[in-house]
């Protein structure tokens, strides 16, 4: 039975409602390039609250399934969208709902605003996170069509199917109108995608909070950093007038590694990006945002290593960069790897943090879970796993075993193709 809480926020500010409660449903929109309404970007998106395709925001917001999961949370009991964070918990890592609950635990006053029905009159969504589409220039290894429209079109070319398509349908009212109310009520705004410095709805919304003396937003990216401005528009002038902006950089791998895990990317091309912004825009903080697969577990160190000599990130100092265990496509994870390989994987892990005494604790504490998460055993899905990346690779006419031949007991472990 899960244990419950004194719900006072005001007496025990400090003190969560329920081991279930998080506060992202109070003060958090999330929108997917679908259109489909989700408590934050980990849910479950199989399990959407609503679609900005056929509902207005403010509708979805107050509908029933919103209300129900905050009212479940408030009593403890689980809401299946949100199993990702529980799966972490379980596992003994700090999950995104701890982490927001930390971070936002001065917004607790946000529960007063509920009706007993559930219902969040007048919402200030503190912080905004609304994905415009899915377009995006790479096809990375360990993402879809849902977020990718190369791997959709990639994917209509060899199969005639889209995959999990999901460019944006045109919301129920004006869709810009409708995004701007919201934004000029956020404290923070979270830009992703597919690759939002390639998205014109992007630089229409910075150029509204600009003109609207609203520079006092947090700016949070997810981006591969490929390009740094849009038809003429350059997005560090446009930064400059914001106090607050950090980009967390999607890099999995250094040079030839990162080019077949993200296709598209050209990885010189990247870092030159990243020094740009480095040089020209010192307020804008840089951050490393990777996606921990069984393509680069065992190359991680290496990378960090060369993103500490180009100055890009501190490994003493760094508390922000993200470490993301991935999980879909399940055949793609760390999980999936053969005893011998994840055995070779976890030491050299140990050596490098032994190596490394003065890593930050946040970093520590990443590479700790991603360890433990190795143990978990998901062999049986090597066969699919070698099968899919056959298949991508005759695709895009690549190699597995030529770009990673520290791999080639699993490969051969999985069977043949």
């Amino acid at each position: 039975m899960i244990q419950t809480f004194d719900t006072d926020a005001s007496e025990h500010p400090s003190r969560p409602p329920s081991e279930t409660f998080c506060i992202l449903p109070w003060i958090h929109l999330h929108i997917a390039p679908g259109g489909a309404v989700l408590p934050c970007c980990i849910a479950d998106w199989r399990k959407p609250l609503g679609n900005t395709s056929t509902h207005r925001i403010a509708a979805i917001w107050n509908a029933e399934p919103y209300r129900q999961l905050r009212l479940s949370m408030m009593k403890g009991d689980r809401s299946a969208t949100c199993d990702a964070c529980y799966q972490d918990e379980t596992n003994g890592g700090c999950s995104m709902r701890m982490h927001c609950n930390e971070h936002f635990q001065k917004e607790r006053a946000a529960l007063d605003a509920m009706t007993p029905n559930g219902a969040v009159n007048d919402p200030r969504w503190i912080f905004l996170d609304v994905r415009f589409s899915n377009l995006c220039n790479f096809k990375c290894r360990t993402c879809n069509a849902q977020y990718s429209s190369s791997w959709e079109r990639e994917d209509r070319k060899f199969s005639g199917s889209p995959g999990r398509r999901s460019r944006r349908k045109p919301l129920a009212d004006d869709p810009m109108q409708q995004v701007k109310v919201a934004a000029a009520r956020a404290r923070i705004i979270n830009f992703a995608g597919g690759e939002p410095l390639l998205m014109g709805e992007h630089y229409q919304i910075l150029e509204h909070l600009i003109a609207q003396r609203l520079t006092h937003i947090q700016l949070r990216y997810s981006t591969n950093l490929s390009v740094l401005g849009y038809r003429g528009k350059d997005v560090r002038e446009l930064w400059q007038a914001f106090s607050d902006v950090t980009a967390f950089v999607s890099l999995d791998a250094a040079g030839t590694r990162a080019e077949y895990l993200r296709h598209g990317s050209v990885w010189r091309k990247q870092i030159a990006n990243a020094l740009a912004i480095r040089r020209l825009s010192h307020h804008v903080k840089l951050r490393m945002s990777a996606v921990v697969s069984l393509f680069n577990i065992y190359h991680l160190p290496d990378l960090l290593d060369e993103l500490a000599t180009q100055e890009l990130i501190d490994l003493d100092t760094d508390c922000e960069s993200k470490l993301y265990k991935l999980k879909d496509p399940e055949e793609f994870s760390i999980r999936v790897l053969d005893a011998t390989t994840k055995n070779k994987v976890a030491q050299r892990w140990e050596d490098w943090l032994d190596q490394r005494p003065l890593l930050s604790p946040a970093l520590r504490r990443q590479i700790r879970e991603i360890i433990a998460f190795l143990g978990e055993d998901h062999t049986g899905l090597g066969p699919l796993a070698r099968r899919r990346i056959d298949e991508i690779d005759a695709r895009r006419k690549e190699s597995f075993s030529d770009t990673f031949p520290e791999l080639q007991h699993f490969y051969r472990a999985c069977g043949t193709s």
